[in-house]
């Protein structure tokens, strides 16, 4: 997956996807770009245990090195991927 290898190439450990919790409690992408993403479709790689909403302030999700999703307070400061 070229996120995966854009993340390896990066010296953070962790950066944004633009994935966050909507107001519905559903995920959705920040894209607008319906071809990157459709309703119904069904890829996940979130990291063991997670989503877990710790503290009930996780509602952004960042990518690990090895391309496992974690759920995060949006307010932690981190590298983030732009999509071109």
């Amino acid at each position: 997956m070229k996120l995966d290898n854009t993340l390896k190439k990066e010296t953070a450990n962790q950066a944004w996807i633009g994935l966050q919790r909507g107001d519905t409690g559903r995920w959705q992408w920040s894209l607008e770009d319906q071809t990157f993403y459709r309703d119904g479709d069904t890829y996940r790689n979130w990291s063991s245990r997670q989503p877990d909403n710790q503290k009930q302030k996780e509602y952004c999700v960042d990518m690990d090195k090895d391309g496992k999703w974690n759920d995060e307070n949006c307010d932690t400061h981190q590298s983030f991927v732009c999509y071109k």
